[in-house]
C-alpha cells in the first residue's frame, strides 16, 4: 500500500468527509468523482468506504473532489445566524434539495435574527470577501451558474460583491444574477 492509499485508508477509517457514516458503515458514495492528474476515477465498488488511487509517493495531490450537479452551481452570499433560519441558513439546503451545488459565504455571523431586541456576532468587510474570492480563483473554483446574495453588514462589503459580480461574469458570461 502506498503513501496516498495509506491516507485515504486512514481518513476513512476516522470518518473523515469523503466517506458518509451510515449507521457505523462507511460507504464511498457513488456521485463522489475525484480529479487526479486531468483523469475522472471513481472509486472501484470493492471498496468500503476508502478512495484508492494507483500511484508513487512523488505523485500530484488529488486536485479536486466535488458532487456532480446537472442543475448548477450556486454561490450563496448571505447572513448565518446561530438560532433561527435566515439567510444561507435557510437557502443552502433547499437549493442542495432541488440538485444545486452550493458554496456559501456568509456576510455575517450573528448569534439571531437582528430583529431581536440584542444580538452579538462578526460582519465580513469587503477585503475579507476579496480574500475568499482571491482563494478561491487561485484554485480555479470559481465557475458558477447562479450568484445569490442576502443580508449584506457593510458598504465595503457591498462594494467588493460588485466586484464579484464582474469576476464571475467574467468567467461565465451566463451567470444567473438579477439585481432588479
Amino acid at each position: 500500500m502506498d503513501l496516498i492509499e495509506e491516507r485515504a485508508m486512514a481518513q476513512t477509517s476516522s470518518g473523515a468527509a469523503m466517506a458518509g457514516n451510515l449507521g457505523g458503515k462507511k460507504e464511498l458514495n457513488p456521485g463522489i468523482r475525484a480529479t487526479f492528474q486531468d483523469k475522472q476515477m471513481a472509486p472501484p465498488p470493492d471498496q468500503q468506504g476508502a478512495l484508492r488511487l494507483k500511484s508513487n509517493p512523488a505523485s500530484p495531490p488529488i486536485l479536486s473532489i466535488s458532487l456532480p450537479s446537472k442543475t448548477g452551481r450556486v454561490l450563496s452570499i448571505q447572513s448565518h445566524t446561530v438560532q433561527g433560519y435566515v439567510g444561507n441558513k435557510s437557502a443552502v439546503f433547499p437549493l442542495q434539495l432541488l440538485g444545486y451545488d452550493v458554496d456559501p459565504i456568509n456576510s455575517v455571523q450573528f448569534s439571531n435574527h437582528t430583529g431581536y431586541s440584542t444580538f452579538r456576532g462578526q460582519v465580513l468587510d469587503g477585503q475579507q470577501l476579496w480574500d475568499l474570492i482571491e482563494g478561491l480563483s487561485a484554485n480555479n473554483l470559481l465557475y458558477y451558474t447562479h450568484l445569490l446574495t442576502g443580508y449584506i453588514g457593510s458598504v465595503s462589503f457591498l462594494n467588493a460583491i460588485l466586484g464579484v459580480v464582474e469576476k464571475l461574469r467574467l468567467i461565465n458570461p451566463e451567470l444567473i444574477y438579477d439585481t432588479k
